[in-house]
């Protein structure tokens, strides 16, 4: 996603399997309710520098991109599995950004080639 809104990937200096701990420095809807600080399962050797028009949300110790979004659209990426049993508080996630689509009326097609910066 944010590649194709103008951002960029690569290695990260330090590769994250297993457990990690986030902070939480933006609330916004995604992470609303929940800690400033919970363990969440990482799988990445990869991290994304994001582009202008995206608000980092979360970041980690060896990562400064763990959640952003979109500052205009529904569009919202995690660097972490959010769908797995060992992240704490995963269901509250997806709960809450299911919630956030429901309400949003230019959801209904996420096409990503409509980033304009």
């Amino acid at each position: 996603m944010v590649l194709h809104c103008g951002g960029k990937a690569g290695p990260s200096e330090v590769p994250e399997y297993g457990l990690a701990k986030i902070r939480i420095i933006e609330e916004d809807d995604l992470f609303k309710g929940l800690p400033k600080e919970f363990l969440v399962w990482e799988s990445h050797n990869d991290e994304v520098k994001v582009a202008t028009g995206f608000a980092v949300l979360a970041v980690s110790d060896n990562c400064s991109v763990q959640a952003v979004k979109h500052l205009e659209k529904a569009y919202y990426g995690v660097q972490f599995h959010p769908e797995v049993n060992n992240t704490e508080h995963g269901e509250e996630i997806l709960r809450n950004f299911a919630a956030v689509v429901k309400q949003r009326k230019d959801c209904g097609n996420l096409p990503f080639r409509d980033c304009r910066f």
